[in-house]
């Protein structure tokens, strides 16, 4: 599933960033946080080139359309990736899933601990790590109105450098994703 590539290609990234040198500029603003209510946290940065990267993953799975946004504190070692996917089949929930689990492999999820949709919705938060990179994702697949799938998802994570401020920033922005519009 596109989501769970664009995730693991972020986290990847997020990993990649360096701590140090400038700012890229910011790009275009992107609606994906303000979906599912997520405010970054003061001193994090948009990261175009993750973005660019899960971007990049989600394309070669052309089942949904996503949109992604990263961002993050490199010199804290902190990252958060948001993906938003709209399927373009009518495929079950539970195939869905079930998809998505597999996806989830390179960032370390055993694809049995997502559980089970119940009425057609699923919302986890499942441990992750990639790399230097160890986190939470949280995922809610569910029908939208137009009867396909739909699925966002928010992957947030931190390296050696500033666990503990990296673990409560991201416990925050987890509290903080609300299902989006429309969602169940």
């Amino acid at each position: 599933m596109a989501i769970a590539a664009a995730l693991a290609i972020g986290a990847a990234a997020c990993g990649n960033a360096a701590a140090d040198g400038p700012p890229a500029p910011a790009p275009a603003p992107s609606a994906v946080f303000a979906h599912i209510k997520i405010t970054a946290p003061a001193g994090w940065v948009r990261m175009p080139a993750v973005e660019a990267a899960a971007a990049e993953a989600a394309a070669k799975m052309p089942s949904a359309t996503t949109s992604i946004e990263a961002w993050g504190d490199p010199g804290a070692g902190c990252y958060g990736v948001a993906v938003d996917a709209r399927g373009k089949n009518t495929e079950s929930i539970t195939r869905s899933v079930e998809r998505f689990a597999a996806g989830l492999a390179g960032l370390g999820v055993d694809a049995k601990a997502l559980p089970k949709p119940v009425d057609e919705t699923v919302d986890a938060q499942l441990p992750i790590k990639s790399g230097e990179l160890t986190g939470t994702v949280r995922v809610r697949i569910f029908r939208g109105a137009d009867k396909r799938p739909q699925a966002v998802a928010f992957a947030c994570a931190g390296n050696a450098r500033e666990p503990e401020r990296c673990t409560s920033q991201c416990q925050a922005l987890l509290l903080q994703m609300a299902p989006p519009m429309g969602a169940p």
